[in-house]
């Protein structure tokens, strides 16, 4: 059946902010009833009480989209969802602990789930420097030795560089390069100019944002 198409012009003309709210919810619980789903979608990254009112109304029919919708959010409940979620939907719990870089609650999450979508769990270590992190790194990095070292973008730390030269002779460009996206130092010039002539296009890509 067509996905039917609320309208709120109404209360927009009327400069009705509660009665536009109120008829915003009361449309996505209709759709939690017949399009469990879409309704799933229209959740991401909202924290509002409203919200995990409908994701358990959709988390036994829809986990994976719920759980994606958890991405970005690092409120309590949030975190108590993912949890929740995390034997149904293990992938989407990993990727939505991307950005999470000081909550501990989300490392714990993270060595939850390591064996079972380890490749997901590294890309969420991004950006993250702490001993924990590091640690994590070194025990991923047999399964997904890609993504850890896609998760050392914009680090210029000496850890990172450390394991950045340790991949570099074993010709790992293209997520080396990746990793060095955003890095204006000597030793992020001095890698691209070496790797220039086996991975290119990835060696441009991580110009990205530099002047």
């Amino acid at each position: 059946p067509p996905v039917p198409r609320p309208s709120f012009s109404g209360f927009a003309r009327e400069r009705n902010g509660e009665g536009l709210i109120e008829a915003f919810w009361n449309t996505l619980r209709g759709f939690a009833e017949s399009q469990p789903g879409l309704a799933g979608f229209y959740l991401v990254k909202m924290d509002e009480p409203e919200a995990y009112e409908l994701r358990d109304m959709i988390a036994d029919r829809e986990p994976e989209v719920v759980a994606y919708g958890l991405s970005g959010l690092k409120s309590p409940a949030s975190m108590e969802y993912r949890r929740r979620l995390l034997d149904r939907a293990p992938f989407f719990v990993a990727r939505s602990l991307t950005g999470m870089k000081r909550s501990p609650e989300a490392m714990e999450l993270r060595k939850l789930l390591a064996s079972r979508e380890p490749r997901q769990v590294a890309l969420s270590l991004r950006g993250i420097d702490t001993p924990e992190a590091w640690g994590m790194r070194r025990r991923l990095r047999d399964e997904a030795r890609r993504e850890v070292l896609a998760s050392l973008r914009g680090m210029d730390t000496e850890e990172a560089w450390k394991m950045r030269e340790g991949h570099f002779k074993r010709k790992f460009y293209e997520p080396l390069a990746e990793s060095l996206t955003g890095i204006d130092s000597e030793r992020a010039w001095e890698m691209r100019e070496r790797m220039a002539e086996h991975a290119l296009p990835w060696v441009l890509m991580s110009l990205r944002g530099l002047r």
